[in-house]
């Protein structure tokens, strides 16, 4: 697939991309994307919060929690919105699959026309913890925004890890350590 961009952005079909480091901090999204397992612990805030929950009530809903489906997604609310896709599977071989990227990217797609968000934030699912190739999860999201009905979405984040030379190189033009 050719991605051919200009000023920060890779204009396909009708959504504009912007290629930008994950840890910067984009202020018009509406909602960044995060990445998680059935369990929910890939996309835990690594940062410790005391709490003043009873230790049995907390083991008691340790006991009691399930798995998500993968290929699901949830939400938590905020400014902006955090949509955790259940993208792994801890206790399947191979831990992420395309098909439960598709299924996750379709829910997100559906939520974001619901809430008629106009920017996310997205990295390129899958290849964090499940070693897929960069240009196999950006054609999976580029074939969703394809088959989804989003008229209120204007511009789609890819929120890249600055270590993942092999699309940075393969895309320059659409790179920028800063949102533009």
């Amino acid at each position: 697939m050719s991605i051919g961009g200009t000023e920060g952005g890779l204009p396909l079909r009708r959504w504009r991309y912007s290629i930008v480091a994950r840890n910067h901090a984009i202020p018009s999204l509406d909602a960044l994307v995060v990445e998680n397992d059935t369990w929910r612990a890939l996309g835990a805030d690594p940062e410790f919060r005391p709490t003043w929950e009873h230790p049995i009530r907390l083991m008691n809903e340790l006991r009691a929690a399930r798995p998500l489906a993968p290929g699901s997604i949830f939400v938590e609310e905020g400014s902006p919105v955090r949509v955790h896709t259940v993208v792994y599977d801890v206790d399947q071989d191979p831990i992420c699959r395309l098909e439960w990227i598709s299924s996750a990217l379709s829910e997100l797609l559906d939520l974001a026309a619901r809430r008629r968000f106009r920017e996310i934030g997205v990295p390129l699912l899958g290849v964090r913890h499940g070693r897929l190739r960069p240009e196999d999860s950006f054609a999976a999201l580029d074939g969703a925004l394809a088959e989804a009905s989003t008229p209120s979405l204007a511009r789609v984040w890819l929120m890249i890890d600055p270590t993942d030379r092999t699309f940075l190189e393969a895309h320059p033009q659409g790179y920028s350590p800063e949102p533009a």
